[in-house]
């Protein structure tokens, strides 16, 4: 990694960390969270990069929003030791194409991997992490994400549902998701979509599945994938 790529990425943190874009709009920025040193800001500029977070990664996992102000602090408490079905599910898809990814309680990263999420902030809501979201979210949000990645320069963009990929495709003038299956769009994306970063470079943006317990489970109703139908989408990546 070089410095020049570090010391970019430290100036997007900054800029994340003094954004207030969406307070009132039902969205916290981590950096309001710090009570009396109690409840530290995150360091990064989303708090799943503390899972995996190289600048160098050949594939950027892009995943819909962190959750909730509650479910941040519960984070910060057990210092991240704490471990999801979804958690569990993402680590089986990738070693379903040869990435090896380890709990993050073990502090093993992998080189090839830098995980965030299309919304920065967290959720203030009564409904909690299962809150609805709003597009300005991500509105708000998608000039730091378009930042991270000419900073990372990945050559996979992997969109973790449907308000993820819309995310991205509002950023770079994508083809959205306007309704009805969204295994429809992905089955006519074996390729993924290009994206162009600048003249000398273009990466690819995957849309898939988000793989939570919802999800899998509405497989049995002709909605949503089943973990091996997952498994066949991430082999186009």
């Amino acid at each position: 990694m070089s410095e020049d790529k570090k010391g970019r990425y430290n100036n997007l943190v900054r800029k994340r960390k003094e954004c207030h874009a969406c307070e009132g709009l039902g969205m916290r920025n981590p950096s309001a969270m710090v009570e009396n040193g109690k409840f530290p800001d995150c360091d990064e500029v989303d708090a799943w990069a503390y899972w995996q977070n190289s600048l160098d990664a050949d594939i950027l996992l892009v995943g819909q929003e962190w959750g909730d102000t509650e479910g941040y602090r519960r984070f910060l408490e057990d210092m991240g030791h704490s471990w999801s079905e979804t958690d569990d599910n993402l680590v089986k898809l990738f070693k379903s194409i040869d990435v090896d990814v380890r709990p993050r309680a073990t502090g093993i990263k992998n080189s090839r991997l830098f995980f965030t999420n299309a919304a920065l902030c967290l959720k203030v809501s009564k409904k909690g992490a299962q809150g609805e979201t709003r597009p300005i979210w991500y509105r708000n949000c998608g000039q730091y994400i378009r930042e991270l990645i000419d900073i990372i320069r990945p050559h996979a963009v992997i969109a973790l549902g449907v308000e993820s990929y819309n995310a991205l495709a509002g950023t770079y003038h994508l083809r959205p998701h306007l309704g009805g299956k969204f295994s429809k769009m992905i089955d006519q994306s074996p390729s993924g979509f290009e994206v162009r970063i600048d003249r000398g470079f273009s990466a690819r943006v995957f849309p898939v599945y988000h793989p939570a317990r919802r999800v899998i489970n509405s497989a049995k109703f002709g909605k949503g994938r089943s973990l091996e139908e997952m498994q066949v989408d991430w082999s186009r990546i």
